[in-house]
């Protein structure tokens, strides 16, 4: 029940926290004008990198470690989208 409980934890503090972060990149994008945006999805994209690989390796893994690289892979890759969409 503690595991299920921490997983849950886990799962919403780090969405919320990174929609927070991905708010506050786009309101400077904002505030910053020009190319700013695309600066903001140029620097983001080692991120989208990292979740690829993440989700890659956590394909095999059925193991508490596998579903957590999955999450945080999904959740990266999600996040880059997510900033695309919001700087346009």
């Amino acid at each position: 029940m503690l595991m299920m409980l921490a997983a849950l934890f886990i799962a919403l503090f780090s969405w919320w926290f990174s929609t927070g972060i991905i708010l506050l990149a786009v309101r400077r994008a904002d505030r910053a004008g020009g190319d700013a945006h695309m600066m903001s999805l140029i620097m983001a994209s080692p991120l989208l990198v990292l979740g690829i690989v993440l989700a890659f390796f956590s394909l095999d893994d059925a193991l508490i470690t596998g579903a957590y690289g999955g999450f945080f892979g999904a959740l990266l890759i999600w996040g880059w989208i997510e900033l695309a969409f919001l700087t346009g």
